[in-house]
């Protein structure tokens, strides 16, 4: 029943202190997201290796892609990502990358 009541609104309809109350909402939830993501780049710091090396796991989880996409990047230079191979097994350095991702930024118009 709310369903339909809502669904025939127009904007004209909507008063301010709806409007205020999704406001206030959206801003909730912004801020759960900001926190979240907050979180989540604390639990990965606290992962790094003292060196300040990671593993390609942990890169990946990092930049939020698939560790076999670091791989494909690696083979074939798709991206400009350096790495470094200790003892045969590959390494990121944090700063390198951050450096990535603000080298790819997207800013839309």
């Amino acid at each position: 029943m709310r369903q339909a009541r809502f669904a025939s609104c127009n904007l004209g309809d909507i008063d301010r202190t709806s409007l205020t109350g999704l406001n206030r909402f959206a801003s909730i939830a912004i801020f759960r997201m900001e926190l979240m993501m907050e979180a989540r780049t604390q639990l990965i710091s606290e992962r790094i290796a003292p060196s300040g090396l990671m593993s390609t796991d942990q890169a990946a989880e990092y930049l939020n892609i698939k560790p076999a996409t670091l791989a494909v990047w690696r083979s074939t230079n798709r991206r400009k990502l350096s790495f470094v191979k200790v003892g045969g097994q590959v390494r990121y350095r944090r700063q390198d990358l951050d450096a990535f991702i603000e080298a790819n930024l997207q800013c839309q118009a």
